[in-house]
């Protein structure tokens, strides 16, 4: 997409060529001249908005005459079974909510390139001592007992008895909690009968849906009805696929393999052009065969403007895509799904961090601001202040130091791609010594690393923490030991710490810990 704006692109026209100019005052194309090769539909969106002539396109991005670059065919599931009959296929099966009967929403062929077959779905009941879950999907009863990894999103790896740990509190709690389950493509497809799954990666996943799969199948699995109607049979488990109940049958083109997904936030869409951006930075663009996911829930977005729509109207919006690299490098949208999110936090954004710690300077001119662990952000437009903090802008933050008071940001920011942060969403608070503490510092964050011989702990947003013998340990805790906060996190076990603190020159990070209260985030 870098390149895409920042190269000069030249109109091929009857008697010599021209360049386009670029819209946009903040690029600066270089001046050297480079031929370079656009997928037809931005090739398209490039020369109508440079004021080439072109023909008149017949959707956003194909123009007329020519053949559209298809990311995905519509098919049924006749022509499915008539490939399966020649050789084995791999397909994406969304299933909805509320089986049995269990109807598929969706069955794409894909491209058995992806050497894996997995399940996603939620636990219904676990097993630590068989090493099973059951799923809501289907009832299915799956190994995990040799799983190679298990993880839990946002935290990472984890250990087989915290995995299940996690689960059996979720379960205790009334949860289903998501999860996905993976193992290398067979050689051959099972027995569409056969129930039977050991999975060798395992991650529970707080967005999983209640049933989608990833299987090889042959024509076994198929059974062909009447209308475009029939049941895929897979691991015991039958599947309605009936256009008359909504299912969309697809296969998905050349030029749509090898896609990757793209997650995250939307800074902003622009519905004319297609192009999407990210609070990340990254951009792809959403084209005519671009397929939209939608489902039941109504935050499910279905066009670009209703996306527009949402972010004008100060919603977070939450994007999760397949995107092919064109050969200049742009990312074009295979399908996507748009949803709205009440709030942002680090789950809604992969690779975001949410950092706590106290305003050392503001700048509102610059429209930045420095922390006490060493990074300085800057406020975009896109940047959100929160409400519910205790001051709401730069200026009022730049007010409270200058009368002495304690301000701490509570800030979301993910990479820019630079080496540094760009800031997301932040809540400013004044500190006020809570607990009858005289200058306190509240804090609360996750925990990072612990040293426990030198008596001190970090948090993820940098800052380092000394706990004495003075410390006070709050008696609603789970721990009661930095010992044993250190055995936790090395099993793989989320650790909040919360407490209070005052600023002290001889500690290592020039802050003591008052009291104290360490829980376990199960």
């Amino acid at each position: 997409a870098a390149i895409f704006h920042r190269w000069p692109v030249r109109c091929i026209q009857e008697g010599g060529e021209r360049p386009i100019p670029m819209s946009d005052d903040r690029l600066q194309p270089m001046t050297m001249e480079h031929t370079m090769r656009f997928p037809r539909p931005l090739l398209a969106i490039l020369i109508a908005s440079a004021g080439c002539d072109s023909p008149t396109p017949t959707g956003p991005g194909i123009p007329t005459g020519e053949d559209p670059t298809l990311l995905s065919t519509v098919s049924d599931i006749g022509k499915v079974a008539d490939r399966a009959a020649s050789a084995p296929l791999r397909v994406e099966i969304e299933v909805r909510r509320g089986g049995p009967p269990w109807i598929a929403r969706e069955v794409e062929v894909e491209d058995d390139r992806d050497r894996e077959e997995e399940i996603e779905s939620r636990i219904a009941a676990a097993d630590a001592s068989a090493g099973t879950v059951e799923l809501v999907f289907g009832g299915l009863v799956i190994d995990v007992a040799g799983a190679r990894r298990f993880r839990v999103e946002g935290v990472g790896d984890v250990t087989r008895d915290a995995f299940f740990a996690r689960v059996e509190s979720a379960l205790a709690a009334g949860r289903r909690p998501g999860v996905e389950l993976s193992r290398p493509l067979p050689a051959t497809p099972q027995s569409p009968d056969d129930p039977g799954f050991s999975a060798v990666d395992v991650e529970l996943d707080g967005d999983a849906d209640v049933g989608e799969l990833e299987v090889l199948i042959d024509e076994r699995h198929l059974t062909v009805g009447a209308a475009g109607a029939g049941v895929i049979r897979v691991f015991g488990v039958d599947i309605v696929v009936d256009p008359a109940l909504g299912t969309e049958t697809r296969e998905r083109s050349e030029d749509g393999d090898d896609a990757i997904e793209v997650e995250g936030l939307v800074s902003s869409v622009d519905p004319g052009s297609g192009r999407v951006d990210l609070v990340d930075g990254r951009t792809f663009f959403v084209v005519s065969e671009t397929r939209f996911e939608t489902d039941d829930d109504d935050d499910t977005l279905s066009s670009l403007e209703q996306v527009a729509d949402a972010l004008s109207a100060g919603h977070w919006v939450e994007v999760d895509a397949e995107v092919v690299a064109s050969d200049d490098g742009a990312l074009i949208a295979v399908e996507v799904e748009f949803e709205i999110e009440d709030d942002a936090d680090e789950d809604d954004l992969p690779g975001a961090t949410e950092v706590e710690s106290l305003v050392v300077s503001a700048d509102p001119g610059a429209g930045t601001f420095s922390l006490a662990n060493g990074w300085t952000l800057a406020i975009e437009t896109s940047t959100r202040i929160d409400d519910d903090g205790d001051l709401r802008s730069l200026a009022e933050v730049a007010d409270a130091l200058a009368n002495g008071l304690l301000v701490e940001a509570e800030a979301l920011v993910v990479g820019n791609g630079a080496g540094g942060f760009r800031l997301v969403e932040v809540e400013f608070e004044l500190e006020d010594g809570d607990d009858g503490v005289p200058g306190a510092i509240e804090f609360e964050g996750r925990l990072a690393t612990v040293d426990v011989a030198a008596g001190t702990f970090k948090l993820y947003d940098g800052r380092t923490w000394l706990v004495t013998d003075a410390t006070t340990w709050e008696s609603d805790g789970d721990l009661f030991s930095l010992a044993a906060a250190a055995s936790a996190i090395a099993n793989g076990v989320p650790v909040e710490m919360e407490g209070d603190a005052v600023e002290d020159a001889s500690a290592p990070g020039g802050l003591r810990v008052v009291s104290l209260k360490i829980e376990t985030d199960d």
